[in-house]
């Protein structure tokens, strides 16, 4: 069955552990906690992937892929997910 979840964000990195191929489609703050919204297969075996949390004008590595912004006044965060593009 295809559904939608969320995912907290633990800290500046987080090993999330989803559903395989599961599609990033939201990220926001809810209840003082960054999370990530997601279409996943319910059916699809568990894959752990790593999230990172960048402030603007923080340094990216070629192993990180954008997948969603945050604004958070003052703050604006940038969500990468790492070696998954």
């Amino acid at each position: 069955m295809k559904t939608v979840w969320k995912f907290p964000l633990t800290g500046v990195e987080s090993i999330i552990t989803m559903p395989a191929k599961a599609k990033i489609v939201s990220a926001a703050i809810k209840d003082k906690t960054m999370v990530l919204w997601a279409e996943v297969d319910t059916e699809a075996p568990l894959d752990d992937r790593t999230f990172v949390v960048k402030g603007t004008g923080h340094r990216l590595n070629d192993l990180e892929f954008y997948v969603a912004t945050i604004q958070d006044p003052p703050f604006v965060w940038h969500i990468y997910e790492v070696g998954h593009p």
